[in-house]
């Protein structure tokens, strides 16, 4: 790590508790136990934190909730907790964006980066839904939503599944809130609502573009949904680097399109995408 950030002009000051980087006028702060985000995120982290003065240095700590900029748009967003930020919102869009006017359905918003930018894209005649069925990150998605001055994003509790009714979910408060079936035994959990695909369009509307990153529902969501697909034309964009049964679930969800009409193809290896779409 150290000769990873030295080629790019920082030095490194590591502790118990602490990595410092400093360059010229510049400061990153970060936990010691993320010092796996700079080996892998090393050049988002660089350039899409924000910065502030302190003390006649440019700072940005990031030990703790902290904002950070979207790649796509203006707009920044708090984070309470660093994570990968390889732009995942890039892979969700490598096909095409969302156009004016749309219905976009994000599946686990989490705190609300790829909302906020489906959010301007579709502009004030669209609109965009958050399901996000954990507690604690719909706080945080709605301060972001608030804070952005957004108005056509309308928050939903609930997950995604294959059909409407309530499933056991561990809700911890980060982007691996999970449907708790897929747990082994022993995790915490309580119990969510969920929609299945064709409910939710009956109460929201026909989305034109769906994003999922709902940590391995997305094969419920879809297996659930093959009748109504096969009636209507959306797109999707699915975080499909989970495991499901020793196989990711790009490898499931790809043939499970085909099967009701879609064409599917998934790349993206920063964060594997899935994309599908009516021919």
């Amino acid at each position: 790590m150290r000769q990873l950030a030295a080629a790019r002009g920082w030095r490194v000051t590591i502790t118990s508790e602490d990595i410092c980087l400093t360059r010229g006028e510049r400061t990153i702060w970060l936990k010691a136990t993320e010092i796996y985000v700079l080996l892998f995120s090393f050049d988002a982290v660089e350039t899409r934190s924000l910065v502030e003065k302190r003390q006649g240095r440019w700072v940005s700590d990031l030990r703790g909730p902290a904002r950070y900029r979207t790649t796509r748009t203006s707009d920044v967003f708090w984070i309470r907790k660093l994570i990968d930020l390889h732009n995942p919102v890039d892979g969700y869009l490598l096909r095409g964006d969302p156009a004016p006017g749309d219905l976009v359905f994000d599946a686990g918003a989490f705190e609300g980066e790829f909302c906020l930018v489906a959010a301007r894209l579709v502009g004030p005649s669209g609109r965009v839904v958050a399901f996000e069925p954990d507690p604690e990150n719909r706080v945080w998605l709605e301060r972001n939503i608030c804070e952005a001055g957004i108005t056509n994003i309308t928050i939903c509790p609930c997950g995604l599944w294959s059909d409407s009714t309530e499933i056991e979910f561990a809700a911890d408060g980060t982007c691996g809130s999970r449907a708790a079936v897929f747990e082994d035994s022993g995790v915490d959990s309580s119990g969510i609502q969920v929609l299945g695909l064709a409910e939710a369009a009956d109460q929201f509307g026909v989305p034109d573009f769906i994003k999922m990153d709902i940590e391995g529902a997305e094969i419920e969501v879809i297996k659930g949904a093959a009748s109504w697909l096969t009636q209507h034309a959306v797109r999707f964009a699915i975080a499909s680097y989970h495991e499901r049964d020793g196989q990711i679930t790009s490898e499931l969800l790809e043939p499970m399109f085909r099967k009701v009409g879609y064409e599917a193809a998934t790349g993206y290896p920063e964060h594997r995408t899935t994309w599908a779409w009516r021919s």
